[in-house]
């Protein structure tokens, strides 16, 4: 959602004219809208019910959320939202008490919130991540169409690096989706030392381009991200990858990176909000429309721009494939439905393997999520409005 959007959702609901169907209307034609409490809803008729469904949480109001509480805890009175894109204009807005508290600190203004004796930075460790997702389609001069050439990116990239000097050490070292050293995360992936340039070098031979290649990079046109961006296109430089960034206000980086074939590679991020690797799995690799890596085989709701694309089915693999990606979705389904614990998580290690070693979207840190207050709010905690955010007292 941008940030239009999103300031025009907050003024209808603030409208006691405006009704479910204006609302919904905001939505895309094919959204999904997921409750905790009503289940799922699809479609802007189906956002329209769930708002109409809820009618009294949006009367008018600067959002107020009355009889919003459990047991004896007071009720939030009223939360007011305001959109600062820019991190050094929130922060100085926060130091001035122009606001009471920030829901994004980049890590190179974290120290400057810490030495505050009137704000508290409150650092949650690894939930977002930093990635660079690989468009696979076949495009005209698209290099991440060739396995060797994403692989030679991959092993370019100084994971210790970006964890030092872009996130100030508020990072951990990331190679798969799932965290290192768990039950779900491949110990020959965890193994695996990812940075290496002779590597990569050798795999720009095996690619038949050894003095490199040009890259179209998207990134997003924030301070934080635009640092991450640079040190990657720094250190793809030096085995010979020469990336052009291309920056981009979020909404519209995500929409390109979503919607369209005409990029290479995105230096990019996203969080993980869900507590499963395969259900992770079937959203970031599944067979939608929104796959973050372009990558499809065959199937009749795709687009004609979107082609089968991405490397083949592993040599082993049990049935015909028309590539790499049926057998992944395949494969996937059927993890999901094994009932045994032990060959479900092998199966999730040869999954992630399989991504690792056809270069798949590159993964490099997970970060910190940094956010800051006033010490005079109390009882804040990060976490769902439901369970986290009602105990918030504010005594200027």
């Amino acid at each position: 959602m941008s940030v239009e959007t999103a300031k025009e959702y907050f003024r209808l609901a603030d409208d006691p004219d405006a009704g479910p169907a204006d609302i919904a209307a905001l939505f895309a034609e094919d959204a999904v809208l997921y409750s905790p409490r009503e289940g799922r809803f699809e479609g802007r008729d189906g956002v329209q019910a769930f708002f109409e469904l809820n009618a009294e949480f949006f009367e008018s109001g600067a959002h107020h959320v009355d009889d919003y509480h459990v047991d004896d805890l007071p009720n939030v009175g009223e939360v007011n939202f305001t959109f600062v894109t820019e991190s050094s204009t929130r922060l100085a807005q926060l130091e001035s008490r122009s606001i009471d508290m920030t829901n994004t600190v980049p890590s190179t203004n974290a120290a400057q919130m810490e030495n505050n004796p009137n704000i508290d930075l409150l650092e949650y460790p690894g939930n977002l991540w930093q990635v660079v997702y690989t468009n696979l389609q076949p495009i005209d001069g698209n290099p991440m169409a060739n396995r060797n050439n994403r692989r030679a990116l991959m092993f370019a990239i100084d994971r210790e690096e970006i964890a030092e000097e872009v996130f100030r050490n508020r990072a951990q070292v990331k190679k798969t989706m799932w965290y290192k050293d768990t039950q779900w995360s491949s110990p020959k992936v965890d193994e695996t030392d990812l940075y290496q340039p002779e590597q990569a070098r050798a795999e720009l031979e095996k690619a038949g381009n050894p003095d490199g290649y040009q890259l179209k990079l998207l990134t997003i046109s924030r301070d934080l991200f635009s640092r991450y961006a640079t040190t990657i296109q720094n250190q793809l430089s030096r085995v010979g990858i020469e990336a052009e960034l291309i920056p981009q206000e979020e909404s519209a980086h995500f929409s390109r990176v979503y919607t369209a074939n005409d990029w290479h590679a995105a230096a990019t991020y996203g969080g993980v909000n869900i507590p499963n690797p395969m259900s992770l799995m079937q959203v970031i690799y599944g067979n939608n429309k929104r796959n973050h890596h372009q990558w499809h085989h065959a199937a009749d709701d795709l687009p004609d721009k979107w082609e089968p694309s991405g490397p083949p089915a592993p040599d082993d693999a049990q049935g015909d494939y028309s590539n790499g990606h049926e057998w992944f979705v395949n494969y996937l389904e059927d993890t999901l439905a094994e009932p045994d614990p032990e060959r479900q998580r092998q199966r999730v290690y040869r999954m992630q393997e399989y991504l690792v070693d056809n270069a798949i979207g590159p993964h490099v840190v997970f970060r910190n999520t940094l956010q800051a207050k006033r010490s005079y709010v109390t009882g804040y905690e990060s976490g769902t409005w439901r369970d986290e955010y009602r105990g918030i007292s504010v005594d200027k």
